[in-house]
């Protein structure tokens, strides 16, 4: 995830559109600023195809939540035909101007990159 996000936060003036349209067409949950990390990598891979940064970034995120047997998900069901391409993991990417303050205070945010990632896109 650090990787990505360094990826895309150094890119950010050349990658903010495609970051944005897979955001929204990533699958979505119960509470739609959590998109489905899985699909959201793949989606970012398919608006950036000429990235070697980011094509390498995304397969660095889909090994590790795919990656058997040592693989980050070790299990995961999906029911229904929108739920098939589920990863099993959902990460936090609100629209950019409306991330949640407190956010920050999270350990993931304090000690990873992805909170960089929201402010340099909430910039772009």
């Amino acid at each position: 995830m650090n990787n990505l996000a360094d990826v895309l936060i150094a890119d950010m003036p050349n990658v903010a559109g495609a970051l944005s349209l897979a955001r929204d067409r990533a699958l979505k949950f119960e509470m739609p600023e959590y998109v489905d990390l899985g699909d959201f990598a793949a989606q970012l891979g398919q608006r950036l195809p000429q990235n070697a940064k980011v094509q390498s970034a995304v397969a660095g995120v889909q090994k590790a939540l795919n990656g058997a047997p040592n693989g980050f998900v070790i299990g995961n069901a999906t029911s229904g035909t929108r739920m098939a391409h589920a990863s099993g993991v959902s990460i936090y990417l609100p629209p950019t101007e409306e991330y949640a303050p407190d956010y920050r205070d999270l350990l993931f945010s304090k000690d990873g990159k992805w909170m960089e990632l929201l402010r340099a896109q909430a910039r772009a």
